[in-house]
């Protein structure tokens, strides 16, 4: 079992009635990668909630987000490993206030470490993909603030 944590961040519009958008990032070496959510491994110890505000601060440079709530837990085959599950413990977070887009490259001691990443808003539609199955949430009875 594979123990991640992800981080769902959004932010409302100013316009009343619309859906929130969701913020994610693109890698701005590797254009043919998939969109993803910010997040990582949990470290041995860590609790899942502590180990989504470190990736965030780690993948975005992101300071402390109020958190919203937790979404849940999902368990999917892994993509990089043969007979691994992937557990990931998700949260949302309020990003109010985060920039349009910016580009920020990771700290921390992970595989990931140096890579540059993208980060922007996006609306969630039908023909939105994430990475893996980091989209298992992206649906009104997970996450409704970013559905009409």
């Amino acid at each position: 079992m594979v123990h991640k944590a992800g981080a769902f961040v959004i932010r409302r519009t100013a316009a009343s009635g619309r859906p929130a958008e969701l913020l994610l990032f693109a890698h701005a070496d590797f254009p043919q990668v998939p969109l993803q959510i910010p997040g990582g491994s949990i470290e041995p110890g860590e609790a899942p909630d502590a180990a989504a505000l470190r990736e965030l601060h780690e993948e975005a440079g992101i300071v402390p987000l109020p958190l919203i709530r937790e979404i849940g837990v999902s368990e999917t085959p892994s993509h990089l490993e043969a007979d691994a599950i992937v557990k990931r413990h998700c949260f949302l977070f309020d990003g109010g206030g985060l920039p349009d887009r910016w580009i920020h490259s990771v700290t921390g001691a992970g595989d990931d470490k140096g890579l540059r990443f993208e980060y922007r808003w996006h609306t969630v539609g039908s023909e939105l993909r994430l990475a893996g199955s980091q989209g298992y949430f992206l649906n009104p009875g997970a996450i409704p603030e970013l559905y009409a």
